[in-house]
């Protein structure tokens, strides 16, 4: 055990507990709180996207982009004591497309060759996976994919718990996933509350070391009372709005500390609702919104506009897009009234606590409702429960909804959200956006082995998207953390939190000067 004494036990704010600790169906942030300290994932990326070795040591990759073999460590043992192999990552990105693990993370493993078929169910085995000893893994694609590897940092799970699972039920209701994780990484759970905290100890085996801390503990709070528990000194480290840093700042030591994260701001549409299916209307809903001034004011400028969802790694972005729909609330009235609704429309926006914090939700919606309001749309707000929320998306029971999307670590990500076959429950398309030039872009951009050439596809692939407007990215947010007295370490990693991802790093971190 760590000698560091009981004050090592870092205390974090959770803003929400997940229906379960399932890696493969969890979709909001609070949700990936603990997998992040339970699990590890093959490789690991930095804060500029860039992919380094986590339980793969070392990968070699075929010219053609089709072939990936990595070898993996050999000094990994579950929380149970079971040994880490090659069995595992290969029955981990089966389960990507398996019904039993209800993954909304199939986009994933769809390119590995035979994915599509085992998912179908016309095939007993994800043909491309391969198992060469116990610590050497073959994924074979389809097709040349030059963006796959920076996909493989998701978590892997235990083929030794979880391949009794039979057809026809789910990983989501095992005891594994409801109360007894078991994962590879610096922390194993002791306790958890459903609807409350939980509590996580030192994982003594951990492949990178001991950790510094005796454990984790998630607190679940609501903002405004983890905010007095944080200027109690009760919780040591909590995600905060902006308008909330000044307040943080006043506690004696504390301290605050943004970062530019890959995701932005979105408002999506139902192209089913009468007005939000005609194109000029989803413009002018952009064109209303004075957006730089909402940076400004609600995020004290700690974000910046972004005119297209592909805002990182930076090759990826399109500037010329930058300033495309800039406030005009005249020409938000024109294309209205080019539309027919002239008179405006009634809308309804559905919102829930996916955002961290949640209360961040309250200020900038009351914006944007008063600059609809100005032209014309009257936008009612829905606050939904955290299970609601995600169900009404996944079943297109909204006019407008709001949450943060993401653009990387490489672009192909943003399939998840804008391929044809990635519609609910097998992707996160909840607008039911179809296009055939945004599909084949995708698969262009995974193809292409230059990366200027590369770059090209994926800032044609923006103007399509910024054209289309199924998913307005309105802005990004930077990701503000505040740190109390006597907190130590490297938080990059949390205040980036790639999701789906994990946050190995954390075995660093001190309190109180121990470690």
């Amino acid at each position: 055990m760590p000698t560091n004494g009981p004050s090592s036990e870092l205390v974090l704010h959770w803003p929400g507990s997940p229906p379960s600790f399932n890696p493969f169906s969890n979709l909001s942030m609070p949700s990936w709180f603990p997998i992040w300290f339970i699990f590890d994932q093959l490789v690991n990326l930095d804060g500029e996207a860039r992919v380094g070795p986590q339980l793969a040591e070392s990968w070699d990759v075929s010219a053609d982009g089709r072939r990936y073999t990595f070898h993996l460590r050999r000094d990994v043992t579950w929380h149970d004591g079971a040994p880490f192999s090659a069995e595992d990552v290969a029955f981990t990105y089966t389960m990507l497309v398996d019904p039993r693990s209800t993954s909304r993370y199939q986009s994933l493993a769809l390119p590995i060759k035979g994915a599509e078929a085992y998912a179908a169910g016309d095939a007993a085995t994800v043909e491309g996976i391969s198992v060469v000893d116990d610590h050497t893994v073959v994924m074979e694609l389809a097709e040349p994919h030059f963006g796959f590897l920076a996909t493989m940092a998701f978590p892997i799970v235990p083929k030794h718990i979880l391949e009794g699972v039979a057809k026809g039920e789910r990983v989501e209701d095992t005891e594994w996933s409801l109360r007894s994780p078991v994962g590879t990484g610096p922390f194993r759970i002791s306790s958890y509350e459903p609807g409350g905290d939980a509590a996580f100890v030192a994982n003594e085996a951990y492949w990178g070391g001991i950790p510094n801390l005796d454990g984790v503990v998630l607190r679940r709070l609501d903002d405004e009372a983890a905010l007095v528990a944080f200027a109690a000194g009760d919780i040591d480290v909590m995600f905060i709005d902006a308008l909330d840093a000044d307040r943080v700042r006043e506690r004696p030591g504390a301290r605050v500390e943004a970062f530019r994260t890959c995701e932005w701001r979105t408002i999506i549409f139902n192209f089913s609702h009468p007005a939000l299916g005609d194109r000029r209307v989803r413009e002018a809903v952009v064109r209303a919104i004075d957006r730089e001034t909402i940076v400004s004011d609600v995020y004290r400028g700690m974000g910046e506009v972004v005119g297209s969802p592909l805002i990182m790694p930076e090759w990826a972005v399109n500037h010329r897009l930058d300033s495309q729909y800039p406030y005009d609330p005249e020409g938000a009235r024109a294309l209205l009234a080019q539309a027919g609704f002239a008179e405006g429309f009634k809308v309804d926006l559905v919102t829930g606590p996916g955002a961290i914090p949640a209360r961040h939700n309250a200020p900038f919606l009351g914006e944007v409702q008063r600059y609809l309001a100005d032209v014309g749309i009257d936008l009612v707000l829905n606050i939904k429960p955290i299970i609601e929320y995600v169900d009404d998306y996944e079943n297109s029971r909204f006019d407008v909804y709001t949450c943060c999307g993401a653009s990387g670590p490489d672009p192909d990500f943003t399939a998840i959200y804008f391929h044809s076959s990635s519609m609910p429950p097998k992707g996160s398309n909840g607008a039911r956006y179809v296009s055939a030039e945004a599909d084949a872009l995708l698969r262009l951009g995974r193809t292409t082995a230059d990366p200027e050439e590369r770059a090209a596809v994926y800032h044609r692939y923006a103007e399509v998207l910024t054209h289309d407007l199924p998913w307005v990215a309105l802005w990004h947010e930077n990701r503000v953390l505040a740190l109390n007295e006597g907190v130590g370490g490297d938080f990059t990693e949390l205040g980036m939190s790639w999701l789906p991802g994990t946050i190995p790093g954390s075995w660093q971190w001190t309190k109180n000067g121990a470690g």
